[in-house]
């Protein structure tokens, strides 16, 4: 059997993420789902109900983008358009895989608002060259004026695409200042289009959690003869026990917990109770929780950190904090996956500080789907943090993604599954020769996840038998542990253990 710490089972299931616009503007969450959330709604403020109520609109007027939106989801996501989500139920039976972490992630909610705005500094860009393009043929027309008739003719070609970048220049300008002041009336109501680098969380990001949270639960009900949702351990051995899927919640983007330390607290304490197994505080863009290591594949660190700037000082904001406190007491597992090493070392330092003030034992730390560091990339775990992760029983799941397992893309064009055993296996033995056994390692595919190009042989779930019987080849007894016994063995101690 096969454990997988992170895949990204959910995200095809975001109710306004439809390839079709029209079906957007339809769609709507199930009975169940405005249960939930209904009832989430009342235990707020009045205040805070306000905000929230604001959300909802915005949420659906916006439906038509987030339709659009799923597009590029898809192209950065699956294989193709066409091929569909890598991580079902049905996959997941065919390769084998018991047990799979589902991360709860609405992007649009993240950066929903970053290709509108991209869109609207490309068009005075694109302008831009359109005219350096045009002085330049200006000059090769004066390079030809010793035949007139041809001089003429480009003369008048280069007059008309004078006229269009012109054009497009005025367009741009038009779109932008109509884009800026849209935002900046959207912004007396909480409605700004703001979901850039630096952001402030939302409270109301919540309510799309839970939607999505009770998406999931509908969508494996459907199924309940060969699959079910583990709320906590006993709910796992007794899926494991009938041969069931069992699917463990997750989130991913601690920005969803909520905008004040005291909204932190009370959502953490929700999810726990509806069995969320951990949270991976970080991910691709800082959100005033905690800085973050790049990981989008096709910039390099530095193009990076130009685009999505950080504070210079690094490591967990205050609600970073209160975050990694209400986990903690909750019994939520930390993922550092995503965090600059800042982040990851004040996490660290501040769990020693509640295992001291509560007299606890040693939380174990999860890195669920990452690399090692054998060049330059942050984003790739160093030998420093997989020691320190290791000293905790942790786990650190191998993930799927050619360019981290390659730290940058691979030089080899077309790969093979040899290629693709051969890096996986060099992950392992990283860390097994870190940490001087295999107890501490596990599968993180992130499939589904904006991980393209994929290893090849391991593009959606029904791959992963292929990957269990080369570990079982390779490492024998010790592909158990790999497998699932590592992460059977932290979420049986610590997986819903109050600590506070």
């Amino acid at each position: 059997m096969i454990v997988d710490l992170h895949a990204h089972y959910a995200m095809h299931l975001v109710e306004e993420l439809q390839p079709n616009p029209l079906r957007a503007l339809r769609a709507a969450p199930s009975p169940a789902s405005e249960a939930l959330v209904r009832n989430h709604r009342e235990s707020l403020s009045a205040e805070e109900q306000l905000q929230f109520d604001r959300h909802r609109r915005r949420r659906r007027h916006r439906a038509i983008l987030r339709s659009l939106f799923s597009w590029i989801n898809a192209t950065f996501n699956y294989r193709s358009i066409a091929s569909g989500p890598g991580v079902t139920l049905e996959l997941m039976k065919k390769g084998g895989v018991g047990v799979v972490f589902s991360p709860l992630l609405d992007p649009f909610n993240e950066f929903g608002s970053l290709p509108g705005w991209i869109l609207a500094a490309l068009v005075p860009a694109a302008g831009g060259v359109l005219l350096v393009l045009v002085a330049l043929v200006d000059g090769a027309v004066a390079l030809l004026r010793l035949h007139t008739a041809v001089a003429v003719c480009l003369a008048h070609i280069v007059g008309y695409l004078l006229l269009i970048g012109l054009a497009l220049l005025l367009f741009a300008l038009l779109v932008i200042t109509v884009l800026a002041i849209l935002n900046w009336r959207a912004s007396s109501s909480g409605s700004a289009l703001d979901e850039l680098p630096g952001s402030p969380p939302r409270d109301a990001y919540f309510q799309d959690l839970l939607f999505q949270l009770e998406s999931v639960e509908n969508d494996v009900l459907a199924l309940s003869d060969w699959a079910s949702v583990a709320h906590d351990y006993d709910e796992l051995t007794e899926a494991r026990k009938a041969g069931k899927i069992a699917v463990i919640h997750c989130v991913e983007g601690g920005f969803q917990l909520g905008a004040s330390a005291q909204t932190i607290g009370r959502h953490v304490a929700l999810l726990a109770q509806r069995g969320v197994a951990y949270v991976t505080l970080a991910h691709l863009l800082f959100r005033r929780i905690a800085t973050n290591a790049p990981a989008i594949p096709f910039l390099c660190d530095g193009m990076y950190h130009i685009l999505a700037p950080q504070p210079s000082e690094g490591g967990l904001t205050e609600l970073g904090r209160a975050a990694v406190h209400a986990m903690f007491c909750n019994g939520i597992l930390i993922d550092v996956t995503h965090m600059s090493e800042p982040s990851i070392w004040e996490t660290l330092a501040l769990l020693e500080e509640l295992e001291e003030k509560y007299a606890t034992t040693p939380v174990p730390v999860l890195a669920t789907h990452i690399a090692c560091r054998f060049g330059t990339y942050e984003y790739n775990l160093s030998d420093a943090i997989i020691g320190e992760i290791g000293k905790r029983n942790g786990l650190m799941g191998v993930i799927f993604c050619d360019h981290w397992m390659h730290d940058g893309p691979s030089r080899n064009d077309p790969r093979g599954e040899r290629e693709t055993f051969e890096r996986v296996k060099e992950n392992i033995e990283r860390i097994a020769g870190i940490i001087s056994s295999h107890k501490c390692t596990a599968i993180g595919s992130d499939l589904d996840g904006f991980i393209k190009p994929m290893l090849r042989g391991l593009v959606d779930m029904a791959g992963m038998w292929n990957l269990e019987n080369w570990l079982r080849t390779e490492y024998g007894a010790a592909a158990d542990l790999i497998l699932s016994e590592n992460a059977l063995r932290v979420l049986k101690s610590a997986w819903r253990r109050p600590n506070c």
